[in-house]
């Protein structure tokens, strides 16, 4: 007869543990006269057969299902079912290593990108049009969104312009790309309206190359240059310096 510590010892797993499989009928204690459990070999031997389908991945439904089965049907079937999950979950494991593997690739091919040619094109825009702010913080931000604001321009004609020169764009909100009122992001951190509605939205894709992002600075450069022409803001700024 073995005592509950004396099979948890011998099973190494917890008392709380033995006492566990006991209320589910799985175990059948004695009770002494002076009231402490007793267990036999016949439960320290179904107990251990309980802890390898237990590492097998079987639940506690489908041990006792084998234990109640005595022509051991269901632990075949169960294990046929174990087997093809078990196939599948390393074809998933496969699958998704080609995945990590395939994303390795790029981002060693592209460890450039988008950050770097985002900051290239920040100090571009800087450099080449005057009176444009960039929005948002220059290094904490999505890498490949590029967000500026230019002062006596408006954005529907900005964007109207880049189109003719096959330039993709946006004003506005990123959540509202249907809407002409300016971003309400902009606005909330302080930007006024006239400035927040000359804002410019360009998003990079992994193919995007320098080089035509030096195309869109030239084409922005020309397109703001001649809409600032037209605008009486502009000139009465340009009169007032």
């Amino acid at each position: 007869m073995h005592t509950t510590g004396q099979l948890a010892q011998k099973c190494n797993v917890s008392i709380r543990t033995i006492q566990y499989y006991d209320r589910r009928g799985l175990l059948h204690a004695k009770r002494t006269e002076n009231g402490l459990r007793h267990y036999n070999d016949q439960d320290l031997k179904q107990l251990q057969e309980i802890l390898i389908y237990k590492q097998l991945g079987f639940n506690l439904k489908d041990i006792q299902q084998i234990i109640n089965d005595t022509d051991n049907n269901t632990l075949k079937s169960l294990i046929v079912n174990q087997r093809r999950k078990i196939k599948q979950e390393i074809k998933d494991a496969s699958e998704q290593l080609a995945s990590l593997s395939q994303l390795e690739t790029f981002l060693n091919k592209h460890s450039d990108f988008p950050g770097n040619i985002s900051q290239s094109i920040f100090d571009k825009i800087k450099k080449t049009i005057p009176y444009c702010r960039l929005n948002g913080d220059r290094t904490r931000r999505l890498p490949n969104n590029i967000n500026f604001s230019f002062q006596f321009v408006e954005g529907e004609s900005l964007l109207i312009m880049l189109d003719m020169e096959g330039i993709c764009a946006s004003t506005g909100s990123a959540c509202a790309s249907g809407s002409l009122d300016p971003s309400h992001v902009l606005l909330a951190i302080g930007l006024p309206h006239e400035i927040a509605h000359g804002s410019l939205r360009l998003t990079l894709g992994e193919e995007t190359t320098k080089e035509e992002l030096d195309t869109v600075v030239a084409a922005l450069v020309k397109i703001i240059e001649r809409l600032r022409s037209m605008s009486p803001l502009y000139e009465d700024f340009l009169r007032k310096q």
